[in-house]
């Protein structure tokens, strides 16, 4: 049973590949939920209580960044020691004028901060900022103003109400009311998650799960549009071709009943091997897949959508399965008696 189908585990081999490329690049156009510039990784908190735990123990990470919201809208606070914000900014460029947060700073809670301002357009115009225009922000908010970056920069995210990026360790810990952390460790994001959880913060829901991104894709681009159809069609011929594929076995369990195999044997000695060695074929094909994505760096995916994927697809092929196979009992019971 197993040779005979081979086109069946080449049907499945494409299915699986086809599924995880179509969704990932669905969830690569879905930026409804990201924030920040952080990957579809990071993670979301929310401050539940107050307690005696200070946030100094992020200071240890250097491959981390954090963004703090405050109950002050125009306030966040930042921790960013790869300097990944200052990276991804449009800034004033004025040599030994401005600088961005240091070790130094994050060290000895030094309460400085980083200005949002219309850099680009003030450019444009021939504009700059005056110093009088600084030395207002710094009176009213209490601040050393160290850099101005643009408003459309990553760590403002075009927010109009944020006004200042604080050094995080500047801030008081009672007014900080939620947090984002992201890191391309795990190590980092598991042991940050557990000591915010104990901090007082309760991690919330942050990316949009594939289901979500598959409702937003509906009313995306045209050629996001094209994807998601593209993708639902293929799992619509995935499951008809599989229906009339199996169907042709109805005779092969007759053959083999008239030869006085019982359903059940046949269940167990054929049905689960077939149904097994398809399972593991995709489940590799899956895998295969996700790591080409990712050593090409195409991988938009994030470990939740992952497990996602694999639910979907192996669910998929073990009801169709099933159906097929009770589909050619019933056959086979009323053309073998």
């Amino acid at each position: 049973m197993i040779r005979r189908n081979y086109l069946y585990f080449i049907l499945t081999i494409a299915f699986s590949i086809i599924a995880v490329f179509g969704i990932n690049y669905l969830v690569g156009s879905d930026f409804s939920n990201i924030y920040y510039g952080m990957t579809r990784d990071f993670r979301y908190f929310e401050k539940l209580r107050d307690n005696n735990i200070t946030l100094d123990f992020l200071k240890k990470y250097d491959d981390i960044k954090v963004i703090a919201k405050t109950n002050n809208d125009s306030v966040i606070g930042v921790y960013d020691p790869s300097m990944f914000y200052y990276s991804n900014s449009s800034k004033i460029i004025s040599n030994g004028e401005y600088r961005y947060f240091s070790t130094y700073d994050y060290k000895k809670n030094s309460n400085v901060s980083i200005l949002s301002y219309p850099v680009v357009e003030m450019f444009n115009n021939g504009m700059t900022i005056s110093q009088s225009e600084i030395k207002y922000f710094e009176e009213e908010y209490n601040t050393d103003i160290i850099h101005v970056f643009d408003i459309y920069s990553e760590i403002f995210q075009a927010e109009e109400d944020i006004k200042i990026a604080k050094n995080l360790f500047s801030i008081n810990r009672g007014d900080i009311t939620s947090i984002y952390i992201d890191s391309d460790s795990n190590r980092i994001i598991n042991e940050a998650t557990s000591k915010l959880i104990s901090a007082g913060f309760n991690i919330k829901s942050k990316a949009n799960s594939i289901y979500e991104t598959i409702k937003i894709s509906f009313k995306g681009r045209l050629y996001v549009k094209f994807f998601l159809i593209s993708t639902i069609l293929f799992y619509i011929l995935f499951i008809v071709v599989s229906f009339i594929f199996l169907s042709k076995y109805k005779i092969y369990m007759n053959a083999i009943r008239i030869c006085g195999a019982s359903i059940k044997e046949i269940f167990l000695n054929k049905f689960i091997t077939n149904l097994v060695i398809t399972l593991l074929i995709s489940t590799v094909s899956m895998e295969l897949t996700i790591l080409y994505l990712d050593s090409v760096d195409l991988l938009s995916l994030t470990r939740s959508n992952i497990s996602q994927i694999y639910l979907l697809v192996l669910v998929t092929i073990i009801i169709v399965n099933f159906i097929s196979f009770a589909m050619n009992t019933i056959y086979s019971l009323r053309e073998v008696r």
